[in-house]
C-alpha cells in the first residue's frame, strides 16, 4: 500500500476516536439523542472505508488483519450504538462509545508501523493519535452539533460552547506536541530545504494558527448568541484542521516524531 493509503487508514482511526470521544464529553441530559445516532452513523460510515482500505490493503500493509478486524469491530460497534441511541439507553450508549473510542486508538497504533519499536515511540505515538483525533473530533462534533441548534434552537448552548472551549484545548495540546518535535527534529538534522519548509508552513498556519483563531471566533459568537454564524465558522475550522492534520502526517510519515 502506498504512503497515502497508510495515511488514509491512520487518518479515518484518528478522526473516528476524536468524534467518539467528544461524543463521551458531551452529556447526553443536554442533547437529544438523534445527536448521537447520527454521530454513530457517520463512525459506520468511516469504519466501514476503513475496513475496506484494510482488506485490499496488499501484503505491505503493516498488521493488515489487525486493521481490518478493528475496522470492522468498530463499525460493527457503531451500527450498534445507532440502534441503542434510537432508544435512548444513554448509559449503555456512553459505555459503549468509550469502547469505541479504545478501537480507534488501537486500530491507529496497530496502521504505525514503528509503533511497537520502543516504550518510548508507543507512548509518543499514542500521544500523536490521542491530540490529533481529539483537536479532529472536536471540531466536526462541534460543527454538526451546531446544526442542531439551527433546528431546534431553545436548546441550551453550554454544550456546544463546551465543545468549543475543547476544541481550543486541543488545538493548545496538539501544538505543544508537534512543537516539540519539530525542534527535536531540527537539533538532530540540522536544517530542511525550502520546498519542506512551504509544507510545514501549510501544517501550522492551517491546523493550528488558523483553528486556533476560529475556535476563539466560534466563542466570541456564541456570546451573541449567533449559532447559525458559530456553525459557519465551524465548517471552516473542520476544513482547516483536515488539511493540517492530514498535512502533519505526510510529514511525519518517514521521520521519528509528530510535526
Amino acid at each position: 500500500m502506498s504512503t497515502l493509503g497508510l495515511v488514509l487508514i491512520q487518518f479515518m482511526f484518528r478522526l473516528g476516536f476524536g468524534v467518539a470521544l467528544t461524543m463521551c464529553l458531551t452529556s447526553p441530559r443536554a442533547v437529544a439523542s438523534g445527536y448521537y445516532r447520527t454521530q454513530y452513523w457517520m463512525l459506520l460510515g468511516f469504519y466501514t472505508f476503513t475496513a475496506m482500505l484494510g482488506f485490499t490493503g496488499g501484503a505491505d500493509l503493516p498488521h493488515q488483519q489487525l486493521i481490518a478486524v478493528l475496522a470492522t469491530v468498530a463499525a460493527f460497534m457503531s451500527y450498534v450504538g445507532s440502534i441503542v441511541w434510537l432508544y435512548d439507553l444513554k448509559r449503555t450508549g456512553i459505555v459503549l462509545t468509550a469502547l469505541v473510542c479504545v478501537v480507534s486508538v488501537a486500530g491507529g497504533v496497530a496502521a504505525t508501523p514503528t509503533a511497537f519499536a520502543s516504550a518510548g515511540r508507543f507512548l509518543l505515538i499514542l500521544a500523536d493519535i490521542t491530540t490529533a483525533g481529539f483537536l479532529l473530533g472536536a471540531f466536526l462534533a462541534a460543527m454538526l452539533l451546531g446544526h442542531w441548534y439551527l433546528n431546534n434552537p431553545s436548546m441550551k448552548l453550554a454544550p456546544l460552547k463546551r465543545l468549543t472551549i475543547f476544541a481550543g484545548i486541543a488545538v493548545a495540546a496538539r501544538a505543544v506536541l508537534c512543537a516539540g518535535g519539530l525542534l527535536l527534529l531540527a537539533r538532530e538534522t540540522g536544517g530542511w530545504e525550502t520546498n519542506w519548509w512551504i509544507f510545514v508552513s501549510l501544517r501550522w498556519i492551517s491546523g493550528m494558527v488558523l483553528t486556533a483563531v476560529l475556535a476563539v471566533l466560534t466563542w466570541h459568537t456564541l456570546k451573541i448568541p449567533n449559532t447559525q454564524s458559530a456553525t459557519g465558522i465551524l465548517y471552516a475550522g473542520v476544513i482547516l484542521a483536515f488539511i493540517g492534520e492530514l498535512t502533519s502526517q505526510l510529514l511525519s510519515a518517514d521521520v521519528a516524531y509528530p510535526l
